[in-house]
């Protein structure tokens, strides 16, 4: 692994630069942005791929690699969402807000995507390593030694995003074409 993943959420997101379409992550909300949502493919493998475009569905030839990064992004906030809808199922009520750490809580479209599949506020978390800041904690406390203040990469944009209601019955399609081809 480039260690990418551990920056951006996983091996979907390290894919992207692994196979050369973007030169880097910091700008793939950006490149995300610059293509017409309804015009993407989708991103459906649930292994990591050499080539992303082995995992597309509805790929043509007028897509560019923008469409690609944004069908990759789309996927990741998805299968989110699909747990988010999985547990909402199980305990037959809605969380009012669903927290996200971790890379893929840098990316403001994949923030966006699941507030609008789920419709529930979405916070990225105080700790953007949270988990893994939590892991260490109880490994250390299990070991004996004593773990002082909290520390970690905090978040600055700790803002709560809602369900975007202009775009947010195209983006249910997608999920709900994506879920279709996911088998999911």
């Amino acid at each position: 692994s480039s260690g990418i993943n551990a920056e951006y959420g996983g091996w979907k997101i390290d894919i992207l630069v692994s196979s050369g379409l973007v030169d880097s992550l910091s700008d793939v909300d950006g490149i995300a942005d610059s293509v017409d949502i309804a015009e993407c493919p989708y991103f459906v493998a649930d292994s990591p791929l050499a080539d992303p475009r082995k995992g597309m569905r509805e790929l043509e030839d007028h897509h560019s690699s923008s469409h690609l990064v944004r069908a990759v992004l789309e996927a990741h906030a998805f299968t989110a969402s699909r747990l988010i809808m999985e547990l909402r199922e199980f305990y037959i009520s809605s969380p009012p807000l669903v927290v996200v750490d971790g890379g893929a809580s840098r990316s403001r479209v994949i923030l966006q995507t699941i507030a609008d599949v789920t419709g529930v506020e979405v916070q990225q978390a105080r700790w953007v390593d949270g988990a893994l800041h939590g892991a260490y904690r109880a490994a250390a406390r299990a070991l004996g030694i004593v773990v002082g203040e909290e520390q970690g990469e905090t978040s600055s944009r700790r803002a709560f995003i809602s369900a975007d209601g202009e775009r947010r019955d195209l983006i249910l399609k997608r999920f709900n074409v994506w879920r279709d081809f996911s088998g999911f």
